[in-house]
C-alpha cells in the first residue's frame, strides 16, 4: 500500500522548491477548425442541443475532441474511434436536412472535418512528448483520463522500446515518488490542484493546443519556495513559466472546461433505461455515484449501510474495510459485484443459513414491505408519530429510512422494532421475527468476514499502481458463483437523491449522462 515517508515528504518539498514550468503550444490547423466547429455547431442549435436527436451526436462529436486534446496520438488511432463516429453520424444525420435544414449545411461540415482527421496520421502531441522523454533520465507522462492510458503506453513502448516511460494519472502523484520531468498532457485547468502546486518533478513541461486558452492557478502548497527573481520568503505562487504566453490574436480560443466532460446530472440520474425492473420494486431514495471508466452506481440514501472499499493509505493487511455509506468520498475504491449475480456477501449469508434462508428471507422481505407501505400511505413524520405512540426509543425520518431499507436487517432497539410490528399488524410474531432476524444479522457478519478475508488474499498479490492508474480492478472469486468483484473509483457524487426502484442499488452501469459540449 501507498506509505509517504519522512525522507519522501523532504524529496517532495525539494521539487517544489526547484520546480519549473514550461510550456509546449501546439499548432495543428485541421483539428483546430474541428474544434471550433464544434462549438459553432452547438450555438447554432441552441434549444435544440437537448434533443434526443441530437445528444448521440454531440457526445460522440466532443468525446473525440476532449481525448485527442487529452492524449499524445494520432488523429487516427482506433482507440478515440474517428472512423467509427463517421459511420455512426452519416447514418444518424441522413435526414438533418429535413428535420433540421437550418443547421444540415453545419452538421455535414463537421462530418467532412472529421472524416479528414479520420485519416490523418498526424500525432503532434505525440511528437513532442517523444522528444522531451528522449531527453531526460527519470520521466512520466501526466495523463488526465485513465481510459486512455493503456493505448499510450502501447504507443510510447514502440516508439522507444529500449526506454521505459512512465504513463501516470494524478492519484499516482500524492505519494513520494518524484521524477527528474513530469510531461502534462492537456490544460493545467484539468488536473488537481496539487499537481502543480506540490509538484513531483523539478520540471514539469505543459503540452497543449494553441487555442486553449488555460488560465493558471495560483494556490501554494510550500513555504520558502523561489518566486521568478528567486526571493524565498513566505508561500509562494505556482512555479513560473518559462515564457507567459498572450492569447491568439488571428483565431478565436476555447476555455478548456468547455471540452472536459462533465456530469449531466440530471440525465444521468435516471439511470440505464435497459436494467431490469421488477414488478413489484419499491422506489428507495438513492444517490448516484459515478465511477472510472463512465459507470455509475445508485446506492441508497442509508448514512448507516456498510460498504465494502480498499484503502490505499492503509498497509496490506488492513487495505480491505467495511464503512458506512455516510463516510464514502471521492477517491475512494468502493467493491462491487459486476459478475455473478447480486450481493456476494448476501448470496454467502443465505447458504450459511442453509435450507430455512428462504423462509427467513421471505419474512424480512414481508415486514419491510409492509413498513414502506406504511410510510407510502401516511407519510414519514406520521408514521414515526404512530411508531412513538407504540413504544419506539428512536423513531426519526433518518432512521425509518435505514429500517425500511432492504440492506439493513433489524434496528439495534428491540423496543423500536416492536414497535414497527405493532404498527404493521404483526406484534403477535415479534418475538420470532425478531429472532430470525438476529440470525441473519449473525450470518451476514460471518459472510462479510469471509469475504474480506478472500479479498485480502487478492489485494495483497495485485498491481496497487495498476489500481491507482486506471480506477479500477477486477477480483475474481472462488467457488462456481463466486463471480466478480470490482474495486471502481468514485469520481464524484451527485449532489441530490432520486428514486430508484430497489433492485437498481449496488449494480454498477454504463453511464449516459456524460456530457461534451462546446
Amino acid at each position: 500500500m501507498r506509505e509517504v515517508s519522512f525522507l519522501d515528504t523532504d524529496r517532495v518539498y525539494g521539487c517544489g522548491a526547484k520546480a519549473v514550468l514550461k510550456l509546449h503550444r501546439i499548432e495543428h490547423q485541421r483539428f483546430r477548425e474541428y474544434s471550433l466547429s464544434f462549438r459553432e455547431l452547438v450555438q447554432q442549435l441552441g434549444d435544440d442541443a437537448q434533443d434526443e436527436y441530437w445528444l448521440s451526436v454531440l457526445r460522440k462529436l466532443g468525446r473525440y475532441r476532449f481525448e485527442a486534446s487529452a492524449a499524445p496520438l494520432s488523429f487516427s488511432d482506433p482507440a478515440i474511434d474517428a472512423q467509427a463516429i463517421c459511420e455512426f453520424l452519416r447514418d444518424h444525420l441522413a435526414d438533418c436536412g429535413v428535420v433540421y435544414p437550418n443547421v444540415a449545411a453545419a452538421a455535414r461540415a463537421m462530418i467532412d472535418r472529421l472524416a479528414v482527421l479520420a485519416l490523418d496520421d498526424d500525432a503532434p502531441m505525440q511528437s513532442i512528448c517523444s522528444e522531451l522523454a528522449a531527453a531526460g533520465t527519470d520521466c512520466a507522462l501526466l495523463l488526465n483520463s485513465s481510459r486512455l492510458v493503456p493505448k499510450v503506453r502501447q504507443v510510447l513502448d514502440v516508439l522507444s522500446p529500449t526506454r521505459s516511460l512512465d504513463v501516470v494519472t494524478p492519484p499516482q502523484l500524492r505519494g513520494g515518488r518524484c521524477y527528474e520531468r513530469l510531461i502534462v498532457v492537456g490544460p493545467t485547468t484539468w488536473f488537481p490542484e496539487f499537481v502543480f502546486s506540490a509538484p513531483r518533478a523539478t520540471e514539469l513541461h505543459l503540452v497543449r493546443y494553441k487555442w486553449l486558452w488555460d488560465q493558471r492557478r495560483d494556490a501554494p502548497a510550500f513555504a520558502g519556495s523561489a518566486d521568478a527573481e528567486g526571493h524565498r520568503n513566505g508561500w509562494r505562487r505556482l512555479p513560473q513559466l518559462d515564457e507567459e504566453p498572450e492569447r491568439p490574436s488571428d483565431f478565436p480560443t476555447i476555455d478548456p472546461g468547455e471540452i472536459a466532460p462533465r456530469v449531466d446530472w440530471a440525465k444521468a440520474s435516471f439511470g440505464d433505461p435497459n436494467s431490469g425492473h421488477e414488478a413489484d420494486d419499491d422506489d428507495v431514495d438513492a444517490t448516484l455515484f459515478v465511477l472510472e471508466d463512465n459507470s455509475g452506481v445508485f446506492l441508497e440514501d442509508d448514512d448507516d449501510a456498510l460498504l465494502t472499499v480498499i484503502d490505499l493509505e492503509q498497509d496490506q493487511a488492513l487495505a480491505v474495510q467495511r464503512i458506512r455509506r455516510g463516510e464514502i468520498e471521492r477517491g475512494n475504491f468502493i467493491l462491487l459485484r459486476t459478475e455473478g449475480g447480486g450481493d456476494y456477501i448476501l448470496e454467502v449469508a443465505d447458504r450459511l443459513m442453509g435450507p430455512k434462508a428462504i423462509a427467513i428471507r421471505a419474512c424480512q422481505n414481508d415486514w419491510k414491505r409492509r413498513m414502506r407501505l406504511a410510510v407510502r400511505d401516511d407519510g414519514p413524520e406520521a408514521t414515526c408519530r404512530a411508531l412513538v405512540e407504540r413504544g419506539a426509543l428512536r423513531a426519526n425520518e433518518a432512521n425509518l429510512r435505514s429500517w425500511t431499507n432492504n440492506r439493513s436487517i433489524r434496528p439495534q432497539s428491540q423496543e423500536d422494532f416492536r414497535a414497527m410490528m405493532r404498527l404493521v399488524g404483526l406484534d403477535g410474531e415479534s418475538q420470532e421475527i425478531w429472532d430470525k432476524m438476529g440470525e441473519v444479522r449473525r450470518a451476514h457478519q460471518t459472510a462479510g468476514q469471509r469475504v474480506r478475508r478472500l479479498l485480502i488474499e487478492r489485494v495483497r498479490t495485485c498491481d496497487v499502481e495498476e489500481l491507482e492508474r486506471m480506477g479500477r480492478m477486477d477480483f475474481e472469486l472462488p467457488g462456481e458463483d463466486g463471480g466478480t468483484l470490482t474495486a471502481f473509483r468514485i469520481v464524484d457524487i451527485a449532489p441530490e437523491s432520486t428514486a430508484v426502484p430497489s433492485s437498481r442499488i449496488g449494480h454498477p452501469f454504463e453511464l449516459e449522462g456524460i456530457t461534451w459540449r462546446g
